[in-house]
Protein backbone atom coordinates (compact mmCIF):
# COMPACT_ATOMS: atom_id res chain seq x y z
CA UNK A 1 0.00 0.00 0.00
CA UNK A 2 2.50 2.72 1.01
CA UNK A 3 5.58 0.63 -1.00
CA UNK A 4 5.69 2.50 -3.93
CA UNK A 5 8.05 1.33 -6.84
CA UNK A 6 11.08 3.76 -7.33
CA UNK A 7 9.77 4.57 -10.88
CA UNK A 8 6.82 6.43 -9.50
CA UNK A 9 8.62 8.24 -7.12
CA UNK A 10 11.32 9.02 -10.06
CA UNK A 11 7.82 11.17 -11.91
CA UNK A 12 8.45 13.56 -9.31
CA UNK A 13 12.25 14.19 -10.73
CA UNK A 14 11.04 14.49 -13.96
CA UNK A 15 10.80 18.14 -14.33
CA UNK A 16 14.52 18.17 -12.40
CA UNK A 17 16.31 15.65 -15.14
CA UNK A 18 14.90 17.11 -17.96
CA UNK A 19 15.65 20.41 -17.13
CA UNK A 20 19.27 19.88 -16.57
CA UNK A 21 18.97 18.33 -19.84
CA UNK A 22 18.08 21.71 -21.17
CA UNK A 23 20.57 23.77 -19.40
CA UNK A 24 22.97 22.10 -20.98
CA UNK A 25 22.16 23.74 -24.73
CA UNK A 26 21.48 27.16 -23.13
CA UNK A 27 24.22 29.96 -24.00
CA UNK A 28 23.73 31.18 -20.41
CA UNK A 29 26.68 30.37 -17.53
CA UNK A 30 25.19 28.98 -14.34
CA UNK A 31 24.59 32.02 -12.08
CA UNK A 32 25.59 35.78 -12.69
CA UNK A 33 28.72 35.11 -10.19
CA UNK A 34 31.92 35.93 -11.56
CA UNK A 35 34.59 33.15 -12.57
CA UNK A 36 36.80 34.88 -9.84
CA UNK A 37 34.63 34.09 -6.68
CA UNK A 38 32.56 37.08 -6.59
CA UNK A 39 29.10 36.87 -5.53
CA UNK A 40 27.17 38.24 -8.60
CA UNK A 41 26.92 41.68 -10.29
CA UNK A 42 27.21 44.30 -7.56
CA UNK A 43 27.80 41.67 -5.11
CA UNK A 44 24.01 40.35 -5.96
CA UNK A 45 22.47 36.65 -5.87
CA UNK A 46 18.92 35.67 -6.93
CA UNK A 47 17.22 32.97 -3.99
CA UNK A 48 14.39 31.43 -5.21
CA UNK A 49 11.96 31.15 -1.93
CA UNK A 50 8.59 30.65 -0.96
CA UNK A 51 7.47 33.15 1.93
CA UNK A 52 6.91 30.57 4.86
CA UNK A 53 8.11 30.01 8.36
CA UNK A 54 10.61 27.26 7.51
CA UNK A 55 12.77 30.14 5.48
CA UNK A 56 12.40 32.70 8.11
CA UNK A 57 16.25 33.02 8.67
CA UNK A 58 16.84 33.65 5.37
CA UNK A 59 14.27 36.96 5.71
CA UNK A 60 16.53 37.71 9.06
CA UNK A 61 20.12 37.25 7.34
CA UNK A 62 18.51 39.54 4.43
CA UNK A 63 17.01 41.92 7.14
CA UNK A 64 17.42 42.89 10.47
CA UNK A 65 20.31 40.56 11.40
CA UNK A 66 22.56 42.08 9.04
CA UNK A 67 24.49 38.72 7.83
CA UNK A 68 24.13 38.98 4.49
CA UNK A 69 25.36 42.32 4.18
CA UNK A 70 27.96 41.79 6.55
CA UNK A 71 29.48 39.08 4.33
CA UNK A 72 28.97 41.91 1.33
CA UNK A 73 26.21 40.17 -0.30
CA UNK A 74 22.80 41.45 -1.32
CA UNK A 75 19.84 39.20 -1.59
CA UNK A 76 17.22 39.66 -3.91
CA UNK A 77 14.08 37.02 -3.96
CA UNK A 78 12.34 34.55 -6.91
CA UNK A 79 9.05 33.83 -5.22
CA UNK A 80 8.65 29.71 -5.76
CA UNK A 81 5.80 27.30 -5.02
CA UNK A 82 7.49 24.06 -5.54
CA UNK A 83 10.74 21.87 -6.62
CA UNK A 84 10.21 21.25 -10.57
CA UNK A 85 9.64 24.92 -10.39
CA UNK A 86 12.29 25.77 -8.40
CA UNK A 87 15.15 23.75 -10.49
CA UNK A 88 14.99 24.76 -13.98
CA UNK A 89 15.18 28.70 -12.80
CA UNK A 90 18.51 27.38 -10.90
CA UNK A 91 19.60 25.62 -13.86
CA UNK A 92 18.82 27.95 -16.59
CA UNK A 93 21.02 30.82 -14.28
CA UNK A 94 17.82 32.70 -13.55
CA UNK A 95 18.64 32.13 -9.63
CA UNK A 96 22.09 31.33 -8.07
CA UNK A 97 20.69 29.96 -5.25
CA UNK A 98 16.92 28.06 -4.48
CA UNK A 99 15.28 26.88 -1.01
CA UNK A 100 14.64 22.92 -1.57
CA UNK A 101 13.13 20.01 0.91
CA UNK A 102 16.45 17.51 1.02
CA UNK A 103 14.11 14.83 -0.29
CA UNK A 104 13.52 16.30 -3.35
CA UNK A 105 17.05 17.34 -3.49
CA UNK A 106 18.29 13.72 -3.05
CA UNK A 107 15.65 12.63 -6.02
CA UNK A 108 16.89 15.00 -8.11
CA UNK A 109 20.68 14.23 -7.19
CA UNK A 110 19.94 10.51 -8.06
CA UNK A 111 19.08 11.77 -11.44
CA UNK A 112 22.28 13.40 -11.86
CA UNK A 113 20.74 17.21 -11.70
CA UNK A 114 24.07 18.64 -11.06
CA UNK A 115 23.55 20.06 -7.72
CA UNK A 116 24.70 20.59 -4.15
CA UNK A 117 23.61 21.79 -0.98
CA UNK A 118 24.91 25.16 0.38
CA UNK A 119 22.80 26.31 3.76
CA UNK A 120 20.13 24.87 5.47
CA UNK A 121 17.30 26.77 6.70
CA UNK A 122 14.57 25.25 9.37
CA UNK A 123 15.34 21.43 10.92
CA UNK A 124 13.22 18.93 11.87
CA UNK A 125 12.74 19.41 15.78
CA UNK A 126 14.83 16.98 18.40
CA UNK A 127 11.70 16.89 20.75
CA UNK A 128 8.01 16.27 20.24
CA UNK A 129 6.85 18.96 21.96
CA UNK A 130 8.83 21.33 19.97
CA UNK A 131 7.73 19.31 16.36
CA UNK A 132 5.20 21.77 14.15
CA UNK A 133 4.24 18.67 13.02
CA UNK A 134 1.95 15.64 14.27
CA UNK A 135 -0.23 12.94 13.92
CA UNK A 136 -3.42 13.27 15.04
CA UNK A 137 -7.12 11.05 15.20
CA UNK A 138 -9.99 11.92 16.70
CA UNK A 139 -10.84 10.54 19.94
CA UNK A 140 -12.07 7.27 20.26
CA UNK A 141 -9.36 6.53 17.20
CA UNK A 142 -6.89 4.75 16.98
CA UNK A 143 -4.54 5.18 20.02
CA UNK A 144 -1.63 3.65 18.83
CA UNK A 145 1.13 3.45 15.64
CA UNK A 146 -0.21 -0.32 15.14
CA UNK A 147 -3.90 0.62 15.14
CA UNK A 148 -3.34 2.07 11.74
CA UNK A 149 -2.79 -1.60 9.87
CA UNK A 150 -5.37 -1.12 6.86
CA UNK A 151 -5.92 2.37 7.69
CA UNK A 152 -6.40 5.24 5.95
CA UNK A 153 -4.01 8.06 6.75
CA UNK A 154 -3.45 11.82 4.99
CA UNK A 155 -0.63 13.48 4.17
CA UNK A 156 -0.67 17.18 2.26
CA UNK A 157 1.62 15.17 -0.49
CA UNK A 158 2.51 11.76 -1.23
CA UNK A 159 5.94 10.52 -2.02
CA UNK A 160 6.92 13.43 0.73
CA UNK A 161 9.22 13.39 4.04
CA UNK A 162 5.58 13.28 5.94
CA UNK A 163 5.05 10.19 3.89
CA UNK A 164 8.68 8.56 4.44
CA UNK A 165 8.50 9.89 8.34
CA UNK A 166 4.89 7.63 9.00
CA UNK A 167 6.31 4.19 7.41
CA UNK A 168 9.72 4.48 9.61
CA UNK A 169 7.84 5.66 12.64
CA UNK A 170 5.25 2.96 12.22
CA UNK A 171 7.58 0.33 11.59
CA UNK A 172 9.61 1.66 14.15
CA UNK A 173 6.68 0.69 16.78
CA UNK A 174 6.24 -2.91 15.60
CA UNK A 175 3.68 -2.03 13.18
CA UNK A 176 3.38 -2.90 9.22
CA UNK A 177 3.61 0.33 7.03
CA UNK A 178 2.98 -1.17 3.92
CA UNK A 179 -0.82 -2.18 5.44
CA UNK A 180 -1.27 1.53 5.44
CA UNK A 181 -3.26 3.75 2.70
CA UNK A 182 -1.45 6.61 2.78
CA UNK A 183 -3.68 9.62 0.64
CA UNK A 184 -3.14 12.78 -0.13
CA UNK A 185 -5.54 15.52 1.18
CA UNK A 186 -4.93 19.32 1.24
CA UNK A 187 -3.88 20.73 4.81
CA UNK A 188 -6.96 23.03 5.16
CA UNK A 189 -9.24 19.81 4.71
CA UNK A 190 -7.33 17.11 7.01
CA UNK A 191 -9.50 18.25 10.49
CA UNK A 192 -12.54 17.50 8.82
CA UNK A 193 -11.54 14.46 6.94
CA UNK A 194 -10.61 12.88 10.53
CA UNK A 195 -13.84 14.16 12.29
CA UNK A 196 -15.53 12.68 9.46
CA UNK A 197 -13.63 9.44 9.70
CA UNK A 198 -12.75 9.62 5.90
CA UNK A 199 -9.56 8.65 7.50
CA UNK A 200 -8.03 7.31 10.30
CA UNK A 201 -5.43 9.57 11.13
CA UNK A 202 -3.54 12.58 9.46
CA UNK A 203 -0.13 14.44 9.50
CA UNK A 204 -0.82 18.06 10.28
CA UNK A 205 1.67 20.48 10.43
CA UNK A 206 1.01 24.07 12.09
CA UNK A 207 -0.64 26.64 11.52
CA UNK A 208 -3.69 23.77 11.26
CA UNK A 209 -2.12 21.66 13.90
CA UNK A 210 -2.89 24.18 16.66
CA UNK A 211 -6.55 24.53 15.64
CA UNK A 212 -6.90 20.71 15.18
CA UNK A 213 -5.84 20.12 19.09
CA UNK A 214 -8.17 23.19 20.10
CA UNK A 215 -11.02 21.44 18.03
CA UNK A 216 -10.42 17.77 20.25
CA UNK A 217 -8.51 15.96 17.49
CA UNK A 218 -5.44 14.16 19.16
CA UNK A 219 -1.77 13.60 18.46
CA UNK A 220 -0.70 9.96 18.33
CA UNK A 221 2.67 10.25 17.68
CA UNK A 222 5.84 12.58 16.16
CA UNK A 223 6.73 10.68 13.42
CA UNK A 224 8.97 13.94 11.87
CA UNK A 225 10.64 14.50 15.45
CA UNK A 226 10.97 10.72 15.99
CA UNK A 227 12.70 9.69 12.85
CA UNK A 228 14.60 12.56 10.87
CA UNK A 229 15.29 14.87 14.05
CA UNK A 230 18.00 17.40 12.95
CA UNK A 231 17.62 16.91 9.16
CA UNK A 232 16.73 20.45 7.43
CA UNK A 233 13.18 21.17 6.50
CA UNK A 234 14.49 23.46 4.01
CA UNK A 235 17.85 23.24 2.86
CA UNK A 236 19.12 25.85 -0.26
CA UNK A 237 21.02 24.44 -3.00
CA UNK A 238 23.28 25.86 -6.08
CA UNK A 239 24.68 24.70 -8.94
CA UNK A 240 28.13 22.31 -8.98
CA UNK A 241 29.52 24.36 -11.53
CA UNK A 242 28.11 27.88 -9.88
CA UNK A 243 29.38 26.68 -6.40
CA UNK A 244 32.41 26.07 -7.65
CA UNK A 245 32.80 29.47 -9.64
CA UNK A 246 31.71 31.68 -6.54
CA UNK A 247 33.08 30.20 -3.59
CA UNK A 248 33.46 33.05 -1.68
CA UNK A 249 29.58 33.63 -2.38
CA UNK A 250 28.97 30.57 -1.49
CA UNK A 251 30.88 30.69 2.02
CA UNK A 252 29.79 34.05 2.68
CA UNK A 253 25.93 32.63 2.06
CA UNK A 254 26.66 29.89 4.20
CA UNK A 255 27.95 31.97 6.96
CA UNK A 256 25.38 33.97 6.95
CA UNK A 257 22.37 31.64 7.29
CA UNK A 258 24.12 29.54 10.34
CA UNK A 259 24.27 32.94 12.00
CA UNK A 260 20.68 33.88 11.24
CA UNK A 261 19.84 30.18 12.28
CA UNK A 262 21.46 30.46 15.68
CA UNK A 263 19.71 33.84 16.41
CA UNK A 264 16.16 32.57 15.55
CA UNK A 265 16.29 29.60 17.80
CA UNK A 266 18.04 31.84 20.92
CA UNK A 267 15.11 34.57 20.12
CA UNK A 268 11.60 32.38 18.43
CA UNK A 269 10.16 36.43 18.49
CA UNK A 270 12.12 37.21 15.98
CA UNK A 271 10.01 34.59 14.27
CA UNK A 272 6.63 35.57 14.54
CA UNK A 273 8.03 39.00 13.58
CA UNK A 274 9.75 38.17 10.34
CA UNK A 275 6.24 35.58 9.83
CA UNK A 276 3.65 38.60 10.37
CA UNK A 277 5.53 40.32 7.50
CA UNK A 278 5.93 37.87 5.30
CA UNK A 279 3.13 35.19 5.78
CA UNK A 280 -0.99 35.80 5.88
CA UNK A 281 -0.70 34.87 9.57
CA UNK A 282 -1.79 37.12 11.96
CA UNK A 283 -0.25 38.09 15.35
CA UNK A 284 -2.54 35.99 16.94
CA UNK A 285 -1.86 33.08 15.10
CA UNK A 286 1.69 33.37 15.39
CA UNK A 287 1.74 33.67 19.04
CA UNK A 288 -0.38 30.30 19.45
CA UNK A 289 1.43 27.90 17.24
CA UNK A 290 4.39 25.69 17.73
CA UNK A 291 7.41 27.62 16.09
CA UNK A 292 10.12 26.13 13.48
CA UNK A 293 12.98 25.48 14.44
CA UNK A 294 16.49 26.43 13.75
CA UNK A 295 18.38 23.78 15.33
CA UNK A 296 21.18 22.48 14.66
CA UNK A 297 22.20 25.70 12.30
CA UNK A 298 24.01 23.86 10.05
CA UNK A 299 23.90 20.99 7.98
CA UNK A 300 24.49 17.61 9.87
CA UNK A 301 25.46 15.10 7.19
CA UNK A 302 25.08 12.13 9.33
CA UNK A 303 21.62 12.61 9.94
CA UNK A 304 20.52 13.59 6.14
CA UNK A 305 22.66 10.06 5.66
CA UNK A 306 19.87 8.51 7.26
CA UNK A 307 17.31 10.15 5.89
CA UNK A 308 19.00 8.51 2.45
CA UNK A 309 19.13 5.36 3.62
CA UNK A 310 15.41 5.26 5.04
CA UNK A 311 14.38 6.43 1.34
CA UNK A 312 16.27 3.31 -0.03
CA UNK A 313 14.47 1.19 2.27
CA UNK A 314 11.08 2.90 1.94
CA UNK A 315 12.07 2.83 -2.34
CA UNK A 316 12.18 6.15 -2.96
CA UNK A 317 15.82 5.98 -3.69
CA UNK A 318 16.73 2.53 -6.33
CA UNK A 319 20.06 2.91 -4.60
CA UNK A 320 22.13 5.21 -1.72
CA UNK A 321 23.83 8.32 -2.29
CA UNK A 322 26.59 9.30 -0.83
CA UNK A 323 25.65 12.48 1.45
CA UNK A 324 28.64 14.04 1.69
CA UNK A 325 28.87 14.27 -1.92
CA UNK A 326 26.19 16.65 -2.47
CA UNK A 327 27.04 18.98 0.79
CA UNK A 328 29.25 21.79 -0.22
CA UNK A 329 31.28 22.00 3.09
CA UNK A 330 30.82 25.57 3.86
CA UNK A 331 27.15 23.96 5.09
CA UNK A 332 28.77 21.87 7.81
CA UNK A 333 31.15 24.82 8.85
CA UNK A 334 30.24 26.27 12.51
CA UNK A 335 29.83 30.00 12.17
CA UNK A 336 33.16 32.11 12.71
CA UNK A 337 35.39 29.05 11.52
Amino acid sequence: MTKRPVREVALVAMAFALAACGATAGPTDEGNGASDGSPGKAGTIKVGVSPTLSATSLYQAMGDGGQLKDAGITVTTEPITSGPQAIPLLLNGQTQITSADPMSVAVAISKNVPIEIVAQGAAFADRPELDATALVTKAGGPARLTDLKNAKVAVVGLNTISQLGIQAAVDSAGGDSSTINVVELPLPNMVDAVNRGQVAAALIAEPFLSSALQVGLRPMANPLSEQIAGVGQLVYVATKKWAAANPDAVRGFATAMKAANEQLAAGPEQIRKIGARITQLTPAQLGQIRLPNFTPSTVDVDKLQGLIDQMVKYHYLSSSLKASSFVNPAATARVGR
